[in-house]
């Protein structure tokens, strides 16, 4: 083949690789200063992803092994939270459509919000005697 380049050392970790070509994006050869990282693929379900950077939370891609979820969203309102965290019950964030609330208490004793264990919303007949609830 027809060299793209030739610099005439044995290193492949410069702009031009041990093969005379250059060294790009997904070749699997590192540029340092100019990738983070290069694992030779395009996918983005791996600690590289195909622009060569490193998969960190908040990027929109979920790093296998090290993030449960990855949205790329700000928001604490759905099923992934800003850490990468899955949003459950219990956490203190409102999964919206799943939960009614979620006050992070862990009991059903009078809670912030009158929010239940499950978090579903307080309710006359649910079992537990609330604020302003005579008998249940």
């Amino acid at each position: 083949g027809i060299e793209q380049c030739d610099d005439g050392n044995q290193v492949n970790e410069d702009a031009c690789t041990n093969f005379c070509r250059f060294n790009v994006c997904t070749d699997g050869f590192l540029l340092p200063g100019v990738e983070d990282c290069d694992d030779g693929n395009t996918d983005n379900e791996d600690p590289c992803l195909a622009d060569c950077t490193a998969n960190s939370c908040g990027d929109g891609y979920v790093n296998p092994g090290v993030e449960p979820c990855d949205d790329g969203n700000g928001s604490n309102a759905d099923a992934c939270l800003v850490g990468c965290m899955l949003n459950v019950c219990g956490d203190g964030y409102v999964n919206a459509g799943v939960e009614d609330c979620d006050d992070g208490a862990g009991n059903d004793d009078f809670a912030p919000n009158a929010c239940r264990t499950n978090c579903a919303a307080a309710a006359c007949g649910d079992g537990a005697n609330d604020a302003g609830e005579e008998c249940d």
